[in-house]
């Protein structure tokens, strides 16, 4: 059933009569509610409900055994009923841009989940359950409040990509390491001072963004990173690139915009189909030329486009 961008208010408790529907479709109205009726659709396998004015979900929600697909994305729901975690068939979950605050603990129960997406929300912690979530390839935290990670984040082996733009971490437990399979690797706009130790053991990260902290220095285990591909310090505190940097083979792209870096390592030379982006950094014109003169080709002086 397609009833998107109709402009519905309500959905009828009549709707429990549908029993043999599989696919319902509202996001984009102006609904308030879900009926607790919703719960008797049994054989229900996707339900979008984003883009609406949704406050709450009812508890009900939790006898779609067969769900796998729910989006609530861009509602005002602030806060998850325990039985959330009764959908064990749930593949994908996204509750991105609502208002909620915290999780219950039962979201450790969808196992099967690969996709969880709470980004623009108000969280200030993830519980130590998110760590029963052992089929996750990808999580997304951006734009919450969240002050640490759990140690628990380390049991998701499977994860490739883990999203933790614009919050409030100062570090990431050393537990990071673990997940060996990650891929890409958001920490814009944190309060971190340091690199995290543990990021320099993902051996399979191509894509780590650390603009926007007030980080001081890159330390030369940087040069572990050997699949690196993207590179992002826009605005960080770091005054120097470690020669290291040259042994990230795969590298690909480094953002030095906003930064006191003006001077280069010689070692960079040896990378090749490679660019650093300079924008907005005092340079004199004569610091301007030589960098050009030493890294012909490599430098640029404009801001990238977002890779």
């Amino acid at each position: 059933m397609d009833l998107c961008g109709n402009n519905v208010r309500e959905l009828s408790p009549e709707i429990d009569s549908h029993q043999e529907l599989t696919e319902l479709i509202i996001w984009g109205n102006d609904l308030r509610e879900l009926p607790k009726e919703i719960g008797q659709l049994r054989k229900l396998q996707i339900l979008s409900a984003s883009e609406n004015h949704l406050s709450l979900v009812p508890a009900e929600i939790g006898n779609l055994k067969e769900l796998g697909v729910l989006s609530l994305e861009q509602n005002q729901i602030a806060s998850l009923p325990k039985e959330i975690g009764q959908l064990w068939s749930l593949h994908k979950l996204n509750l991105s841009s609502n208002q909620i605050t915290s999780l219950p603990a039962e979201i450790g129960n969808l196992e099967n989940v690969y996709e969880l997406n709470l980004g623009s929300n108000r969280l200030t912690a993830v519980p130590p359950e998110i760590g029963r979530l052992q089929n996750l390839i990808t999580l997304n935290f951006h734009g919450n409040k969240i002050k640490e990670l759990p140690r628990e984040i380390g049991k998701l082996l499977f994860l490739e990509y883990l999203e933790l733009a614009n919050n409030e971490l100062i570090d990431l437990p050393s537990e990071i390491s673990y997940l060996t399979g990650l891929d890409y690797l958001g920490l814009s706009e944190n309060f971190l001072t340091k690199v995290p130790a543990g990021v320099f053991d993902l051996p399979n990260l191509k894509r780590l963004y650390l603009d926007d902290n007030p980080i001081a220095e890159i330390p030369a285990a940087i040069g572990k990173l050997e699949k690196l591909e993207h590179l992002r310090l826009q605005s960080t505190h770091i005054k120097h690139l470690p020669k290291e940097i040259a042994n990230c083979r795969k590298l690909k792209f480094i953002d030095l915009c906003e930064t006191s870096v003006t001077e280069l390592p010689a070692e960079i030379k040896e990378l090749r189909n490679f660019e650093i982006y300079f924008s907005k950094n005092r340079f004199s014109q004569e610091q301007k030329r030589k960098l050009k003169q030493q890294f012909p080709g490599i430098v640029s002086f404009v801001a990238p486009a977002r890779k």
